[in-house]
């Protein structure tokens, strides 16, 4: 009974059986295998009776079973060997089919099979990985068509795609018809791909039923579309059966359908199957809608858009990609955007690399891609990763970092133009050189080059030499090689007169070969060459150079200018130092006639006191003796005018030792009451006799006693107080004294002379204190004077550690002040 009942599940399971016998081939190492019992199911697969399978060997029946990648014999063998259960899915060569086969081993030679035919499934498994890739092409589309064809049974199959919102369809393949294709085109007039159809309005309430729908007949599918007679044709031509329509939708959306078309008298294979790949191909066509709605947004987009992968291969492209490097996308699309990355950008680049794969978002790179044609685009990346997927916008930033270089290039050169200038304006004759060489250097950093010069010309001995030189990291240095050179070699090629004009070699190569300067250059390793003359008094006294060793280039115009006001800058760097070096020798030569005149003055004043104190001792002679009225008269004007004469020697005398600091202070303990008393005595008759006040005050406090040189000093009050009665005609004179402690030691006198005379104006104060200078020449001619009181006084006091000040209003009246510090007592 179990017997019975276990044949009955095989002949009329869904699944191919057979059970196999091994026997073993002379020379042959694999077995062979008889069919000794099949189901009808299995004749269904292998296409064979089973009156043609029984007792044959499976080599016989498919002779090329073992040549496709999968060795059936040997899985069937190793079963039968271990005598256990296996199962494998595997392409079958000789049936052209995908299958599906459960081994089990009955005993060491027999051997059960149970058999799925899976060729429809996998096509379906294959579609469902080919809808992740297919592009929407033709092809495409032909490819899917076919296996809707070949999953379906369908005689004839027809792939429609909705357009204009559901309101049409456009044929876009056709399976089952290439042999007659041409017949087709004679039924319809017009070619069936491509072709545009109107929807009708039953049709499409049909559809929307379900997802596969049956129509009887085509007049039932196409009456509202094809004329009767139309129909009628292609039914008897082409034997059709019933149609179905089956609906590709998505989100309740329809995007299209399969057109399904069978012979009379046969039904759909399997409804299914044919559901579960319309479902994938719904996921084709929206998947191509999403991918076109993202080419438009890619293509209308200003910035630059792509997708990557975290390891930052280009999966997808923008055509502002391909256009701003040069790349077509499908070549960017087999490489890793870091293969276009400026060396100096990888580091930050791979940063955020690293960042990205972490899942975090990247805002603001900059970095320099190298495009096809060699030039370099500063790109600014915002980068947001989604899981394996990085999706990111960049726009092209070299505009902007272009004007911000310049603009810094611009801030950088101001601002060594105002160092340089500034340099030397206030550089020290000693200090040029160093000056020199850091502008070399400086400026060459600026402007990139590798060696920066100066050559001077000497024209009376007619050579040039190479004076100053700075070179870059790994510049030889050719500063020794070039001293005392002939002249002539820079006639030839820069010229040496006011004509000289900047030259410029841009390539040393296309110089002539007999070309002098392409020798100088050659020789210095020089690639490129810019000079600009020095010009000055018509003549051109050097050139300051530009070499480029490493690589050729151009001098743009900013280059050009900042080397001529250089060249401009030591040319009056030049004659600065000649005209300082001028008046250094003018200030020696001065400073050696003052000496001479010093000296002059000190001997001729000590020759003539000699004679005039001689004069003075016998002119008292003469006074004690009998004279007569007129011989008194005339005694007396030679006694004035000789002690006159004497004060003014005196003064010489003293002006030549303080200016050559021979003149030394003597200094001892003084009675300053008893000063202020005789000089203020020698003033007061003077005072009297003009009709003028004349007042002592003396801070009552003061220390009496003060470490001073009395003669010095008193010789200085007399002065002031002179002078204050002298220029005062009404008012009056006063001398205040003060004082204020430093410590129990030190002190501070305070001396100051007023009066209410003429007063003195700004002008006049800055001659006041020059030697045989006066403050106004009508004031000389009308009151008299050497002009060297006040120039001596302020000497003196000088000497003492102060300084006389002024304060004077013209027509007022002036004051004369002025401290000395020194040591005090309060008793003698």
């Amino acid at each position: 009974m179990h017997g019975l009942d276990y044949k009955k599940v095989v002949e009329n399971g869904s699944f191919g059986f057979t059970y196999l016998k091994t026997v073993c081939i002379s020379n042959s190492n694999n077995p062979d295998f008889v069919f000794l019992s099949v189901n009808s199911v299995l004749e269904q697969i292998f296409g064979i009776s089973s009156k043609d399978l029984i007792h044959k060997r499976l080599s016989e029946v498919h002779p090329d079973l073992d040549k496709g990648a999968f060795h059936w014999t040997a899985f069937f063998s190793e079963v039968v060997q271990n005598e256990k259960f296996s199962e494998c899915e595997a392409y079958y060569p000789p049936l052209k089919r995908w299958l599906h086969v459960q081994a089990t081993a009955m005993d060491s030679t027999h051997l059960a099979l149970l058999i799925n035919d899976i060729s429809r499934e996998k096509l379906i498994a294959d579609s469902s990985q080919y809808y992740l890739e297919a592009p929407d092409t033709d092809t495409a589309h032909q490819r899917l068509c076919d296996i809707m064809h070949t999953i379906s049974g369908a005689r004839f199959t027809g792939f429609n795609i909705f357009e204009n919102n559901g309101r049409d369809f456009k044929t876009v393949a056709l399976s089952g018809v290439y042999d007659i294709m041409h017949k087709i085109h004679e039924v319809f007039g017009h070619p069936i791909i491509g072709k545009k159809w109107k929807h009708d309005a039953k049709r499409l309430k049909k559809m929307q039923s379900k997802r596969v729908v049956t129509f009887d007949s085509l007049f039932e599918l196409a009456g509202h579309a094809l004329p009767e007679k139309t129909i009628s044709t292609i039914e008897q031509l082409f034997n059709i059966g019933k149609i179905y329509i089956a609906r590709i939708d998505k989100d309740g959306k329809i995007l299209g359908d399969f057109t399904l078309i069978m012979p009379s008298g046969q039904s759909l294979v399997n409804e299914t199957l044919i559901e579960i790949y319309v479902r994938q191909i719904a996921l084709i066509l929206e998947k191509q809608n999403v991918e076109k709605e993202l080419d438009q947004f890619f293509n209308v987009s200003l910035d630059i858009l792509c997708i990557t992968d975290l390891e930052g291969r280009f999966l997808r492209v923008s055509r502002q990609m391909e256009t701003l490097l040069g790349y077509p996308a499908n070549e960017l699309q087999k490489n890793s955007f870091v293969n276009y990355i400026h060396p100096e950008d990888l580091p930050k680049t791979k940063k955020a690399l690293r960042r990205l794969a972490q899942q975090k978002p990247v805002t603001g790179l900059i970095n320099r891609f190298i495009a096809r044609d060699g030039s370099v685009k500063y790109l600014e990346w915002h980068c947001q990763p989604r899981e394996h997927l990085v999706y990111s916008a960049a726009r092209d930033v070299s505009g902007r970092i272009e004007q911000e270089e310049a603009q810094k290039h611009q801030s950088d050169l101001l601002e060594l133009l105002v160092t340089l200038a500034t340099s030397y304006i206030h550089v020290p004759v000693n200090e040029m050189e160093t000056v020199i060489n850091r502008s070399l250097a400086d400026i060459a950093r600026y402007c990139g080059v590798d060696r920066s010069y100066i050559f001077e010309f000497d024209h009376d001995k007619y050579v040039c030499s190479n004076t100053h030189e700075w070179c870059a990291t790994g510049i030889v240095s050719y500063i020794d090689d070039f001293q005392n050179i002939p002249l002539e070699i820079m006639e030839h090629t820069l010229g040496c007169d006011a004509s000289a004009k900047p030259k410029e070699v841009i390539n040393t190569t296309h110089l002539p070969e007999d070309d002098p300067l392409r020798e100088i250059l050659e020789s210095r390793d020089a690639k490129s060459f810019l000079a600009i003359p020095m010009v000055q008094d018509s003549r051109c006294i050097g050139i300051v150079g530009f070499d480029s060793v490493n690589n050729t280039r151009t001098y743009c115009d900013r280059e050009k200018l900042l080397l001529k006001l250089f060249a401009e800058m030591l040319i009056s760097m030049s004659k600065r130092a000649r005209l300082e070096q001028q008046l250094i020798l003018e200030k020696v030569n001065a400073q050696t006639a003052n000496r001479t005149k010093n000296s002059f003055l000190a001997n001729m004043s000590h020759e003539l006191r000699t004679p005039l104190i001689g004069v003075i001792g016998f002119t008292d002679l003469l006074k004690s003796t009998s004279l007569t009225d007129h011989q008194k008269s005339f005694i007396e004007n030679v006694d004035v005018s000789a002690k006159a004469l004497l004060t003014l020697v005196n003064d010489l005398l003293d002006l030549s030792r303080l200016e050559t600091g021979k003149l030394e202070l003597i200094t001892t303990k003084t009675d300053v009451f008893r000063l202020l008393d005789q000089v203020c005595g020698m003033f007061t008759f003077e005072a009297s006799n003009k009709n003028l006040s004349f007042e002592k005050n003396v801070q009552k406090d003061m220390p009496g006693y003060a470490l001073l040189d009395a003669v010095r000093l008193k010789k200085v009050l007399a002065k002031l107080i002179g002078n204050a009665i002298k220029f005062t005609e009404k008012g009056g004179v006063s001398i205040d004294v003060g004082f204020s402690k430093l410590d129990n030691q030190y002190g501070c006198y305070r001396f100051s002379v007023k009066d209410t005379g003429i007063g003195i104006s700004e002008e006049q104060k800055e001659k006041l204190f020059q030697a045989f200078s006066h403050g106004d020449e009508q004031i000389t001619q009308k009151y008299g004077g050497m002009g060297l009181g006040l120039a001596i006084s302020n000497l003196l006091v000088k000497k003492m550690g102060g300084a006389i000040h002024i304060e004077s209003t013209p027509g007022k009246g002036s004051s004369f002040s002025f401290v000395i510090e020194t040591a005090y007592y309060d008793t003698p």
